[in-house]
């Protein structure tokens, strides 16, 4: 079954902006299905290889971002021990009111380095003051 053939001005849009919008918005702009757009430019010749471009962008930004969170996650980790430290130094009479304020900063710390790993931080009901 044939859809209604294709005006110039469809076919004006279609050759402007093939390379520079996804598929679904220019096949909205033109009123026409997304499966029509790719067919007819295909028979026009026409090609996406700014699309591809994009795509290689987007790849490189996303390796980017893992790589800086892999900085990030790092630096996490450092706080983490230096809060470790911290604890240990704190675990003396008298020392209540910071020993639990360190052990709140540990424990945001430990939530935020699972997040990052995709990991799901666990819940030591035993001990409260040790939630981790």
């Amino acid at each position: 079954m044939k859809g209604k053939k294709w005006t110039a001005e469809q076919e004006e849009l279609l050759i402007q902006y093939y390379r520079r919008k996804e598929v679904a918005e220019l096949a909205n702009l033109i009123g026409k299905s997304e499966q029509a757009v790719m067919n007819r430019a295909s028979n026009l010749g026409l090609k996406r290889k700014g699309a591809i471009n994009l795509h290689k962008e987007q790849r490189e930004g996303r390796k980017q971002e893992q790589e800086a969170k892999q900085i990030l996650l790092t630096d996490v980790e450092n706080e983490i021990e230096k809060c470790e430290d911290m604890l240990l130094q704190l675990c003396k009479p008298g020392n209540i009111g910071l020993w639990s304020s360190f052990v709140a900063k540990y424990h945001a710390l430990w939530i935020k380095r699972c997040q990052m790993r995709g990991e799901r931080p666990s819940v030591m009901h035993i001990r409260t003051d040790y939630i981790i």
